[in-house]
């Protein structure tokens, strides 16, 4: 998505909520960790007004070793007045 503008723009201009979910694993792992998240979403989109793209990624290597729930971070990739700034 990073080098689509014209996807970017799409979503900004519909006004919508966009979670990408990252990381280098399987779709049932990604989604997995995605559930396991779920609270850090709900409490990112009551801190983040849309439109937005924000990530969840996978916890760290450093993470899994130290926690038994293994639990991913979620952060803001592009605002709609970071993507306002750049056009």
């Amino acid at each position: 998505m990073r080098y689509r503008p014209n996807e970017i723009a799409a979503v900004m201009r519909s006004g919508v909520s966009l979670f990408l979910v990252v990381g280098n694993a399987s779709h049932e792992e990604l989604a997995k960790n995605f559930v396991v998240c779920i609270n850090k979403v709900e409490r990112f989109l009551s801190k983040h007004p849309a439109p937005f793209i924000a990530k969840v990624y996978q916890p760290s290597s450093e993470q899994k070793l130290r926690r038994s729930l293994k639990k991913g971070r979620v952060e803001l990739w592009r605002s709609y007045q970071d993507w306002i700034d750049r056009a």
